[in-house]
C-alpha cells in the first residue's frame, strides 16, 4: 500500500495533465529526453507553489538540480539558448520526465524513495506512455539509479548500474518498432561525484547521438 505516496489518480494526473518539469523542458517533439527520478514531494510543491505564485506542476528555478542541467546543457550549440525560467520549453527540443510518477507526501526536495522497486514496476505503464508519445524521441538520458532501473524494466536491460557506469557508450534499444538510444549518468546532485564528470558524460552522450545523426544524414 502507498502510504508514503499520493493516490495513483494524483500520479496520473502528470500523464493527463503535464509533467512536473514540463514548464523547463516540455517539447512534446523533442528528440531527446531527460529521466530523472521522481518529482518534489507535496509538500515542498504546496510551499513552492504558496511562495512563488507558479503553478503548484511547474519546475522551481532555483532547484540545484534544474540549474546544473540548464548550465550543462548551454554548453552545447543546440541547447545554447536554454534558460533556467523555461521561456523555450515547448520548442527546446528536450523533454524532461521523470521515472516515478507517484508523489511523495512529505519528507522534503531529497526524501527518499521507500517502497523503490514497488513504485518502478507501478510506474512503467506511465513511463512507456511518455515515451510512446514522443514521437520524434531518438535519445534518452537516464539520471541516477532509479531512472536506470526503470529503463531496464521497459527495455530489458542487462547490465547493472555500477556497470553501466563504466560505459561512455551509448547503449541501442528496440520497443514497439522503434529504436532508441540511452545513455546513463549519476543525478545532477549525487554526492561525492565530481560536477566536471557529469558534465562531460552528459555532453559527451550528447555529441555521440549528434554524430549518429550526421552519418545518417550523410
Amino acid at each position: 500500500r502507498h502510504t508514503r505516496f499520493l493516490p495513483v489518480s494524483w500520479a496520473r494526473m502528470c500523464i493527463r495533465d503535464r509533467h512536473l518539469c514540463e514548464s523547463l523542458f516540455g517539447d512534446w517533439n523533442a528528440r531527446v529526453c531527460l529521466l530523472l527520478q521522481d518529482p518534489a514531494d507535496v509538500d515542498s510543491l504546496r510551499k513552492f507553489q504558496k511562495e512563488t505564485g507558479r503553478p503548484i506542476l511547474s519546475h522551481s528555478p532555483t532547484a540545484d538540480t534544474n540549474k546544473r542541467l540548464v548550465e550543462w546543457l548551454n554548453k552545447f550549440e543546440m541547447y545554447s539558448q536554454l534558460d533556467i525560467e523555461g521561456r523555450l520549453s515547448k520548442s527546446c527540443g528536450l523533454y524532461y520526465a521523470n521515472a516515478v510518477w507517484f508523489l511523495k507526501r512529505e519528507g522534503g526536495m531529497g526524501a527518499p524513495l521507500r517502497q523503490r522497486a514497488l513504485v518502478i514496476n507501478e510506474s512503467s505503464e506511465m513511463l512507456v506512455t511518455t515515451i510512446t508519445q514522443l514521437k520524434e524521441l531518438e535519445l534518452i538520458i537516464a539520471f541516477g539509479g532509479v531512472a536506470y532501473e526503470a529503463l531496464q524494466k521497459i527495455f530489458d536491460l542487462k547490465p547493472t548500474w555500477s556497470k553501466v557506469l563504466e560505459c561512455s557508450s551509448l547503449i541501442s534499444v528496440h520497443i514497439n518498432q522503434r529504436n532508441y538510444f540511452i545513455g546513463v549518468t549519476n543525478h545532477p546532485k549525487a554526492r561525492g561525484v565530481s560536477k566536471d564528470w557529469m558534465e562531460q558524460r552528459l555532453l559527451g552522450f550528447l555529441q555521440q547521438w549528434q554524430n549518429e545523426i550526421n552519418t545518417k544524414s550523410s
